[in-house]
């Protein structure tokens, strides 16, 4: 005949010394795991346009930096996803006749439209 797991548990316990008192413990409390519900998007994607204000100096002499690297926050990565699809959707291309397809793209063009 197999023991149960509780028989075991119980054979195993030492009663307690004269004076102390039994003490159980608690059971584990279930802690109800956090559900993410995913954003309704609208129906279909539509290009918006935006004025940019930003305060940009013309005219300014100095070095400037030709390579940028940099990591993105959430909110950020999305803007530029929005942009590049909207570009992209849209047929653009840099000054210099190419179709902007990449990331990298979208933020040149960028650039280029503001300067």
């Amino acid at each position: 005949m197999s023991e149960s797991k509780s028989d075991r548990q119980e054979k195993s316990y030492l009663p307690p010394l004269p004076g102390q008192e039994v003490v159980k413990p608690e059971p584990k409390k279930k802690v109800a795991k956090k559900k993410t519900v995913a954003k309704a998007k609208p129906s279909g994607p539509k290009v918006v346009t935006k004025a940019l204000k930003a305060p940009i100096m013309v005219g300014w002499v100095g070095y400037s930096q030709r390579r940028v690297d940099l990591r993105l926050e959430a909110p950020q990565a999305d803007s530029l996803r929005d942009l590049l699809q909207g570009l992209t959707q849209d047929g653009a291309t840099l000054k210099n006749g190419k179709f902007v397809q990449r990331p990298n793209e979208a933020l040149k063009w960028l650039l280029e439209n503001i300067s």
